[in-house]
């Protein structure tokens, strides 16, 4: 089982590739890379918290979930909604299908520049949650425009 410092190397090695992607046209591979690095951050905080590694998606949304009174290793609401939108975003990316799931549309749904602003923003909260492990995520220059200066920490418009 992958451990703490295994999780958070790979959350920095995602970040380092979304870097190298960034000024790409592939924008649902930008927010399909940042739910996994948000994802890595979050299972080496569960670890840390439960000395458990879980292995479905559904099982670390049942741990981080700020509701769940049962959970060792529940987290801050408004990281875990940032979380839970940047997964339903990577679902639209990977799947095409409505980011919410009570959406029953049969339509296609695609990925465009908003959505990989919303990625960025929902990411750079849960990079914000991992400062804790004293980790050293180089900041982004981004290009997107539906991103105000300085409205990010560890995305720099330019």
């Amino acid at each position: 089982m992958p451990d703490k410092n295994s999780h958070l190397k790979k959350a920095e090695k995602n970040f380092s590739f979304l870097n190298l992607i960034k000024d790409s046209e592939y924008n649902d591979w930008k927010i399909t890379v940042s739910f996994y690095t948000a994802l890595h951050i979050l299972n080496a905080y569960i670890i840390e918290k439960t000395g458990n590694h879980y292995r479905t998606h559904v099982e670390v949304e049942q741990a981080i979930n700020p509701y769940n009174v049962l959970s060792l290793a529940k987290i801050e609401e408004d990281v875990y909604v940032a979380y839970m939108a940047l997964s339903n975003l990577s679902r639209r990316s990977r799947y095409m299908i409505h980011e919410k799931s009570s959406n029953k549309s049969i339509e296609t749904f695609l990925i465009y520049d908003k959505h990989v602003d919303k990625a960025y923003r929902h990411l750079d909260k849960l990079i914000s949650f991992s400062e804790q492990y004293h980790i050293s995520f180089r900041k982004m220059q981004i290009q997107n425009i539906g991103i105000k200066q300085n409205e990010l920490k560890y995305f720099i418009k330019h």
